[in-house]
């Protein structure tokens, strides 16, 4: 079993609640699956192509005639790969002006690629990546379980509605919120979070039933 660990933050963990909770899902994780390899990708440490005009004219079947086009292909490429490869997929994110960071964006755009992920038909697009399973550990400033604050998360729905394309259906979320409405509770939100991390990560690795039809 290999399990993406992908970190849209540029802060390191001493500063972030988010990406400390993240270490406590995996330290569990790594206990309760210790064959399963673990696989980080820090997106703002690495260098995701954005898909300009030529990338998006390579994806469309025209080859490259420079050497940065074909380059960023090939790293697009990598990164879909790797995508597809996986079995488990863990985000750990900010929510940065009701969305994600730039960062992730990009990385989804690069291994959302028909043909790999999700492909089209006569009744519409199928997911690719049946019977896997996706976390979100997602840190908010305000409360956004709130009803009428959940619409406005488009970070938590943009994720979700995606690995729904992919055919993820299994796909949880885990908020940290109010961080930054309530700052003496900080350390409680973060504690509680870590803990309802670490009762899922004995689950998260077992096999997913994949619905039939």
């Amino acid at each position: 079993m290999i399990l993406l660990y992908i970190t849209a933050n540029p802060k390191n963990i001493t500063q972030s609640r988010g990406l400390t909770a993240g270490e406590a899902f995996l330290k569990e994780y790594a206990a309760h699956h210790p064959g399963d390899e673990v696989v980080r990708l820090n997106l703002f440490s690495l260098d995701v192509p954005n898909l300009d005009q030529a990338m998006i004219a390579a994806l469309s079947g025209q080859e490259p005639a420079e050497e940065t086009p074909r380059k960023k292909l090939t790293q697009l490429r990598a990164y879909a790969d790797q995508f597809v490869k996986a079995d488990r997929y863990v985000f750990v994110t900010p929510l940065w002006n009701l969305g994600v960071p730039p960062a992730l964006k990009t990385y989804l755009d690069n291994v959302s690629q028909a043909g790999q992920t999700f492909r089209y038909t006569e009744n519409g697009p199928e997911g690719l990546l049946k019977g896997k399973k996706s976390l979100h550990i997602h840190a908010c400033g305000g409360i956004y379980s709130a009803p009428e604050m959940a619409p406005l998360d488009h970070g938590a729905a943009h994720l979700r509605d995606l690995m729904g394309l992919f055919g993820v259906a299994d796909h949880t979320l885990v908020r940290l919120e109010g961080l930054d409405m309530f700052p003496q509770e900080a350390g409680r939100i973060a504690d509680a979070a870590a803990a309802e991390l670490r009762a899922l990560a004995p689950v998260f690795g077992r096999e997913s039933v994949v619905p039939v039809g």
